[in-house]
């Protein structure tokens, strides 16, 4: 008997611009490719000026991931948020070197587009001793 593939959900990398081709970005995406398979914007979409494309991926994806810079999310990535949200599709953010359920995403300086646009809301920490277990 053959043993089935693992089949791992595929996952939107959205992140900021300032960290495509960072040190951050590739230790990051290590980590996620062992639980997913990752379709990092950087390294598989070219940026032809507009969101479109980045968009359909969104839409075409299991589910999307978030690095945030400096805590924030810039208005490309805020944006890539609001998509995953309309397309129903679950939205995890990477904190700390563990994955946080994102609940929400609210405007923080509509003046800074590049950092600072907006924050992600998160759902409580899990609770030791409760059965709950992170992501």
């Amino acid at each position: 008997m053959t043993e089935e593939p693992e089949v791992k959900p595929t996952a939107y990398f959205a992140h900021s611009m300032r960290d495509y081709g960072s040190k951050v970005e590739a230790e990051v995406r290590a980590e996620l490719e062992k639980r997913f398979k990752v379709l990092c914007p950087h390294r598989d979409l070219a940026y032809g000026g507009n969101m479109t494309g980045y968009f359909r991926m969104i839409r075409w994806c299991d589910l999307t991931i978030v690095l945030e810079h400096k805590d924030h999310v810039g208005r490309g990535v805020f944006e890539e948020v609001r998509a995953a949200f309309e397309s129903k599709k679950r939205v995890l953010v990477w904190r700390a070197g563990k994955l946080r359920p994102v609940v929400g995403v609210d405007v923080a300086d509509r003046n800074d587009w590049k950092v600072k646009y907006g924050r992600l809301n998160t759902g409580p920490e899990p609770t030791a001793g409760r059965g709950q277990k992170d992501t």
